[in-house]
């Protein structure tokens, strides 16, 4: 009888730390993206043509997508989350072009998400 409870007791303590563990991760989601052409983000941050991982922040209040170039970090965008309903099949990065030929990331499609990221202040 005293081994059974030892046993339980065991059980329930992986079953605690399995749960605590599970809870513990975040639900941060990352993706490599290509950039086509020079942009400037609502911050004023301007990222070269090229491939990043972006990092999407969402468990705080105010969402933010992290650009990382590299494996150093870029800069940190807020941004506003819009939910597709299902899973985004390809990437697609939409540009707007300001004045001098600037481009201006406005939305961010990436695929296997379930949700359209738009950048703060691009007007989207």
């Amino acid at each position: 009888m005293r081994l059974e409870r030892k046993v339980l007791l065991l059980v329930s303590i992986i079953v605690l730390i399995t749960a605590c563990v599970t809870l513990g991760k975040t639900k941060d989601q990352t993706a490599p993206v290509s950039i086509a052409f020079a942009v400037t983000l609502a911050d004023g941050t301007q990222l070269q043509p090229g491939s990043y991982k972006v990092t999407l922040l969402s468990e705080t209040s105010s969402p933010h997508i992290v650009f990382y170039k590299g494996g150093k970090l870029v800069c940190k965008c807020p941004v506003k989350l819009e939910d597709v309903g299902t899973k985004i099949p390809f990437t697609k990065i939409s540009y707007d072009e300001g004045a001098g030929k600037t481009h201006r990331i406005t939305t961010m499609q990436i695929a296997g998400w379930t949700q359209r990221v738009i950048l703060s202040g691009s007007g989207a």
